[in-house]
């Protein structure tokens, strides 16, 4: 959604905006909370905040930030045909014993997004899938294989 207006570096798990989609989003260095996320080796302090702002870029990205919120409207516009995919669970580093017993196998999976309207708005994702044979896999199954 941002190609065109953003450099992503994979490896630091930040993007340069440059042009901004909205005027209420800032052009500058974004950057994604993850356990690689460099820590400060000492009690947070105001210093050693603004120490680690500067090391990880000026904004967090985040769903519930405008500008993820603008990614995610936007994705959801997009046309999503069927796709082929294939899983080679062979080269995972640990062993799912669920997913290893579907080695050699076919079926359909699919991903549907639930609201309820209610009191409030709660949205879920559902996975379901299944094999060439007929048989279908559990939610959970399902979850392991994405």
């Amino acid at each position: 959604m941002l190609h065109e207006r953003a450099q992503f570096d994979d490896s630091t798990l930040t993007f340069d905006l440059a042009r901004p989609p909205l005027q209420d989003v800032a052009a500058g260095r974004y950057h994604l909370i993850s356990k690689s996320t460099p820590k400060a080796d000492k009690p947070y302090t105001t210093e050693t905040t603004e120490n680690l702002h500067a090391e990880l870029g000026t904004f967090l990205y985040r769903l519930s930030h405008p500008l993820g919120e603008y990614v995610i409207d936007q994705a959801k516009t997009l046309d999503t045909p069927p796709a082929r995919v294939l899983f080679n669970v062979s080269q995972h580093p640990t062993r799912l014993h669920v997913i290893e017993r579907l080695r050699g196998k076919r079926g359909f999976l699919t991903l549907t997004r639930l609201i309820i309207e209610s009191f409030e708005r709660e949205e879920y994702l559902l996975f379901s899938a299944i094999d060439d044979q007929g048989a279908s896999l559990e939610q959970e199954t399902c979850e392991k294989i994405i």
